[in-house]
């Protein structure tokens, strides 16, 4: 019998645990969500020649490109990758939006709300603890983009209408962005996290039902240790009587004898088969015997056993047979098919 340990932290076909899953999802979502400010503003600034801060969105748009690698090889480690370095890489996106915003308007950047995306991330992989961290340094950074920000002019009251326009297209795509973010990467990462839960729920029912087994095989190896004590004792018995009473003056007796003691070693057999079973493998009590041979074997049990019943064995088919890999409990099936045959017709069982 075998059992299956509840790993500690659960990992799928690949190898890959869900936290680092949702990581390499992270390295995705950073790539579209984190740059976009930026693309936005320089586009416009090539549209509306518009002054744009350039170098230093270059400069966080690097660190970046640099950060991402090391992540890339650090998900590939065989280390865990645990709560507290998947919050730290939501530290790097909330710094990096802050430094981009910081550049391109502050808190009046449409793409302000690009700070709920790491607490929405985080309530969903992490625990609460993490998620508390997280909603408190966005809620500092924005406010302290409130107070200082490089100002654009472009965000500025009082200009045109089409400037004005623009800002509320930025709003539109700001929206538009979170809301795709959300429902593709975000509800992956909630999905991967459920099915982790079933995976470990199955797992801890798997270990009740070994551990259940394993009770059962004890419970069973020490009753076919108990019974097998009076079994001796009633064979002793059969053989001392057999020995005090004559043969040719107690025939009858004799084969009644000889049937309770080949009923007490059928019992003994069985007792022995429980006892090599309890706690083995399955695998362990497979034998390979022809189907002749295993039929007849089973057979002249019966004929040894039930002297008064007529058992024939007719075998179909070329001879000898295949190999088969015979487990102990088919024993059992057919010994049992052919007792409750031998019950219903004793004289003519084929």
């Amino acid at each position: 019998m075998t059992t299956r340990p509840v790993a500690p932290e659960p990992v799928d076909v690949q190898g890959v645990s869900p936290l680092k899953e949702n990581a390499q999802r992270i390295l995705w979502l950073r790539a579209i969500a984190m740059p976009a400010p930026a693309a936005v503003l320089v586009l416009a600034s090539l549209v509306y020649a518009i002054p744009a801060p350039l170098t230093q969105l270059l400069v966080i748009i690097g660190v970046l490109i640099l950060v991402d690698p090391w992540t890339w090889w650090r998900l590939r480690q065989p280390r865990p990758f645990g709560h507290g370095a998947f919050f730290a890489q939501m530290l790097i996106d909330v710094v990096a939006l802050t430094g981009t915003l910081y550049y391109t308007g502050g808190a009046s950047n449409p793409f302000a709300l690009f700070f709920l995306l790491p607490v929405m991330i985080t309530a969903t992989v992490l625990p609460k603890a993490y998620t508390w961290a997280i909603v408190g340094i966005s809620i500092l950074c924005y406010t302290g983009l409130m107070v200082s920000a490089r100002p654009l002019a472009v965000l500025q009251p009082g200009n045109n209408q089409e400037i004005f326009d623009l800002h509320v297209v930025g709003m539109w795509l700001g929206f538009v962005l979170i809301a795709v973010l959300v429902a593709h990467f975000v509800a992956n990462m909630g999905a991967t996290l459920r099915a982790s839960d079933r995976r470990l729920a199955r797992l801890r029912e798997q270990a009740l039902q070994d551990e259940q087994l394993r009770s059962l095989a004890t419970l069973a190896a020490g009753a076919a240790h108990e019974i097998s004590t009076p079994l001796n004792t009633m064979r002793l018995i059969v053989e001392e009587v057999c020995a005090e009473l004559p043969v040719d003056g107690f025939p009858e007796i004799h084969d009644q004898l000889r049937t309770l003691q080949g009923q007490i070693d059928r019992c003994k057999d069985a007792l022995s088969v429980v006892s090599k079973s309890a706690g083995t493998d399955q695998s362990a009590s497979l034998r390979a015997e022809r189907p002749e041979d295993f039929l007849g074997r089973i057979a002249a049990q019966f004929r040894n056993l039930r002297p008064d019943t007529r058992l024939t064995l007719e075998i179909d088919g070329p001879q000898p047979g295949p190999l088969l890999a015979i487990e102990r409990t088919l024993d059992q099936a057919v010994t049992n098919l052919i007792d409750n045959a031998l019950n219903v017709s004793p004289r003519d069982v084929r």
